[in-house]
């Protein structure tokens, strides 16, 4: 598990160094991949390393990224309930590995080319989005500066995404009955978004139980409401039900 600090440290990053990723680092990852790979259903995510051709030509970045050589596409089946959703959580556990070798990264939604990603895709199974690893650039081109103003203006407390409106209970009470909700809720605006919409939010029902959902489960929302939940329970230990509007069970003391 990781600490809020931990989490805060992580940045999104668009541009990077020709640094290699060392041996042992990659073999962190990889076996990251490999045990994501084996329990989350309806995932075969793949990393691929030393290679830029899906930030290539007019289907690329549009000059959003630079130096991108690394990356995990993360391939699903489309004919697994919850696959987005489980891609983000998973992901997300890749990108903090990552963070604590040193590497930036950022989730990629819609500016790369599908097509040009040397990883199996089977049938039944699509290319949801990727993660760019690498050492981060100390320069960054004008575009990135843009990205990170929007970023900004948007940025969001962790109450922000406490629904009150849904909630059988307000903030400060919910916080009484779990006060670990705040550090967690903090936990998720920190944590990145597929498209930089932010559209998860979470809430306590009539029986007192933490639930998380977004108002349309549909595009990459899933994958922003499975990063938010990976997040969350860094900071209040539990398990999610993965899905819409569905329960957090927190492990007792």
């Amino acid at each position: 598990m990781y600490t809020l600090s931990q989490l805060q440290e992580r940045r999104s990053v668009r541009s990077y160094t020709a640094e290699p990723i060392p041996d042992a680092v990659r073999r962190s990852l990889n076996a990251d991949i490999s045990e994501l790979n084996s329990h989350l259903h309806g995932l075969r995510l793949q990393i691929v390393y030393g290679d830029d051709t899906p930030f290539r030509g007019r289907m690329g970045s549009y000059g959003m990224f630079a130096g991108v050589g690394n990356y995990v596409a993360a391939v699903i089946d489309t004919g697994v309930q919850f696959s987005a959703e489980r891609a983000g959580y998973g992901c997300q556990q890749i990108v903090m590995d990552a963070v604590t070798h040193g590497l930036g990264t950022c989730f990629v939604g819609g500016t790369f080319s599908a097509q040009a990603i040397p990883v199996q895709v089977r049938a039944g199974e699509k290319i949801e989005f990727i993660v760019t690893l690498g050492y981060a650039a100390e320069k960054t081109r004008t575009m990135a500066r843009l990205m990170a103003g929007i970023a900004h203006r948007k940025k969001m407390g962790g109450r922000d995404f406490f629904d009150a409106g849904r909630s059988a209970v307000s903030y400060d009470e919910a916080v009484k009955r779990y006060p670990l909700l705040a550090p967690a809720l903090d936990a998720v605006s920190c944590a990145p978004s597929a498209m930089n919409r932010r559209p998860e939010r979470f809430y306590l029902d009539s029986e007192g139980t933490v639930r998380a959902f977004v108002k349309d489960y549909t595009g990459l929302n899933p994958v922003d409401l499975g990063i938010a939940k990976y997040n969350f329970a860094q900071l209040l230990p539990g398990e999610w039900d993965f899905g819409n509007d569905t329960p957090f069970l927190p492990f007792e003391e």
